[in-house]
C-alpha cells in the first residue's frame, strides 16, 4: 500500500503533471490515493517513518488539488484538509523526535505549502504566519546543514512566499512593498549561489527565474519601470531556455505566458502599447492552443481570462475601446465559468472582480458614465465579499468621484471621505509603493475639482468643505 501511494503521489504523477491533456489522469489520482493515505493513517499511527511519508502524501495531494503555485484541480477546500493533516502529523513526529531533520523539513514543507492555500482563500495574515514558521524551520535546517541543497532551495521558496503575501501586486497582500522587496532579493541571493554551484539543475534555474519575475512586479509598483522591463525580460529568457531542454513542459510555458503578461504594465507606463500589444497576442495564440488539448484544464483557462484582461486594457489605453470590450467580454464569461466551479477559491473570485472594474474603466475613457458606475457597483460588491481593504475599492471611488464632477452633490465629499482616509493610511503604512501614492493625488485632485461645483474658495465651512485644501493636499 505504501509503495503503491508513493507510485501513484510521485512517480506517475511526476511523469504527467507537466503534460497538457491529462486532466482527467489526474483526478484519478486524487480519487485513488485519498483512499490509500486514509488507510495507512488509520492502521499505522505507531509506525514513524510510514507516518512521515503520509504527511508527504498528504502534501502532495494539498498540491494537485488546489494549490495555485502549481498545476491544480481549483479544490481548494479539498487541499486545506489535506495540508492540515500534513502539518498535524508532521507536528506529532516533531514533538517526539525535536532532532530528526527528515521530520522537521516535512513539516516546514507542510506548513508552506498550507500557507499557500491560506494565501488562496485569501486569509493573508494567517498565510504570512505559516510561512514564516516554514522560514524559521529551514533557517534552522540550512545552518545545521548548508551543504544540503534542497533544504537551501526550499529556504528561498520560503522567502519568495513571504515576499508574495508581503506585497504581490495584482493579489489581495499586506500592503508592505519593503518586505516584500528584501524577501524576494533574499531568494534571489540564494538562488544564484545554487545556479553557480550546479548550472545544469532545471530546478534551480526554474526558481531563479520566477523570482525575477517576482521582483520585475515589485519594480512596477515603485515606479522603476525599466529595472522592471529589465527584469521581466531577463526572466523569460531564462524560462524560454528551459523550454527548449524540455519542450512539452506545460508549466515552463505557463511561467512564460504569465511573466509576459506582467510586462503589460510597466511597457504602458513608458508607452511601449504595440510592444506590450504584440506580447500579449503572443500569450493568447500559446493558450488557446494549449486550451484545445487540455479543454478541461482550469490553470489554463483562469491564465486566459487573465490575458484577455491584460489585452483589453491595453487596447483602452490605445483608444480602441470597443475592441478592448470584446476582450473583457472573454475575460468575463471565463471568469464566471471558474467561479461557479470553485465557489469558495477568492483568487477566482477576485479576477473576476477585476475584470468588472476594468469594463468600467474601459466605459468611464469612452464617456459612458451610466454604464461605467454599473459595472463599477458590481465590482465593489464583490471585492467586499472578499476583502473590505482592497485597494481597487479606492480606485473605483476615485473614478465615480470624476464621474460625479459635472453634478452638484454636496454630499460628495462624505460620501468619498472615507475611502480618502483608507488610502492616506496606506500611503503612509507603504511609501515605497508609489501606485497608491498616485491614486492619493489623483484622488485629492477629483474631490477637489467636483466641490468646485458646490462651495466657494475658502469656505467657512472649514478646510474639509475647501477646494484649496484638497487641490495642495494633491500637489503636495
Amino acid at each position: 500500500l505504501r509503495g503503491l501511494t508513493g507510485s501513484m503521489l510521485f512517480e506517475f504523477y511526476d511523469g504527467i503533471s507537466s503534460l497538457e491533456g491529462a486532466t482527467q489522469a489526474k483526478e484519478m489520482i486524487v480519487s485513488k490515493t485519498i483512499t490509500y493515505l486514509e488507510k495507512m493513517e488509520n492502521r499505522n499511527s505507531g509506525n514513524h517513518d510510514l507516518m512521515n511519508d503520509v504527511s508527504d502524501g498528504y502534501q502532495r495531494l494539498g498540491n494537485i488539488q488546489g494549490n495555485s503555485y502549481y498545476a491544480n484541480m481549483g479544490l481548494s477546500d479539498d487541499a486545506l484538509k489535506s495540508f492540515e493533516k500534513a502539518v498535524t502529523i508532521s507536528e506529532n513526529l516533531v514533538t517526539k523526535y525535536p532532532t530528526n531533520q527528515k521530520y522537521i523539513f516535512s513539516l516546514a514543507q507542510a506548513f508552506l505549502g498550507l500557507g499557500d492555500v491560506l494565501y488562496t482563500l485569501n486569509q493573508l495574515d494567517t498565510a504570512q504566519l505559516r510561512y514564516k514558521k516554514s522560514n524559521h524551520l529551514l533557517l534552522g535546517l540550512t545552518e545545521k546543514y548548508p551543504d544540503s541543497l534542497n533544504y537551501v532551495l526550499a529556504l528561498s521558496e520560503s522567502f519568495n512566499r513571504i515576499g508574495d503575501v508581503s506585497g504581490m501586486y495584482g493579489y489581495a497582500n499586506l500592503g508592505n512593498t519593503a518586505m516584500a522587496i528584501s524577501s524576494y532579493n533574499q531568494s534571489i541571493d540564494i538562488l544564484e549561489k545554487l545556479v553557480v554551484k550546479a548550472p545544469d539543475n532545471t530546478i534551480f534555474r526554474n526558481s531563479l527565474a520566477l523570482s525575477l519575475a517576482m521582483l520585475s512586479n515589485l519594480y512596477t509598483v515603485t515606479g522603476k519601470f525599466d529595472e522592471a522591463i529589465g527584469a521581466g525580460y531577463k526572466s523569460v529568457s531564462s524560462f524560454e531556455a528551459l523550454l527548449e531542454q524540455d519542450p512539452h513542459n506545460y508549466l515552463r510555458k505557463t511561467n512564460i505566458l504569465v511573466t509576459k503578461n506582467a510586462m503589460r504594465e510597466p511597457l504602458s507606463e513608458v508607452l511601449r502599447l504595440d510592444e506590450a500589444l504584440t506580447l500579449l497576442k503572443g500569450v493568447e495564440s500559446n493558450l488557446l492552443e494549449s486550451q484545445k488539448i487540455d479543454p478541461e484544464n482550469i490553470h489554463i483557462q483562469s491564465n486566459l481570462a487573465i490575458n484577455y484582461n491584460a489585452l483589453g486594457r491595453v487596447l483602452s489605453e490605445k483608444g480602441q475601446y470597443e475592441n478592448a470590450a470584446l476582450e473583457f467580454q472573454k475575460a468575463y464569461i471565463l471568469n464566471q465559468s471558474l467561479v461557479k466551479n470553485s465557489e469558495n477559491n477568492m483568487e477566482q473570485w477576485q479576477n473576476l472582480g477585476f475584470t468588472l472594474e476594468f469594463m468600467g474603466n474601459n466605459y468611464l475613457e469612452n464617456n459612458q458614465f451610466s454604464e461605467a458606475i454599473q459595472k463599477y457597483d458590481e465590482a465593489v460588491a464583490l471585492y467586499k465579499k472578499i476583502d473590505t481593504g482592497l485597494i481597487n475599492i479606492v480606485i473605483i471611488k476615485k473614478n465615480v468621484c470624476r464621474i460625479h464632477l459635472g453634478e452638484i452633490q454636496s454630499v460628495l465629499l462624505q460620501q468619498h471621505q472615507k475611502e480618502l482616509l483608507n488610502l492616506e493610511n496606506k500611503s503612509k503604512a507603504d511609501t515605497l509603493n508609489i501606485r497608491n501614492v498616485v491614486f492619493l493625488s489623483e484622488f485629492y485632485g477629483y474631490t477637489a475639482r467636483a466641490m468646485m461645483k458646490k462651495h466657494s474658495v475658502g469656505s467657512a465651512n472649514g478646510e474639509l468643505n475647501d477646494p484649496c485644501y484638497y487641490f495642495r493636499r494633491s500637489l503636495e
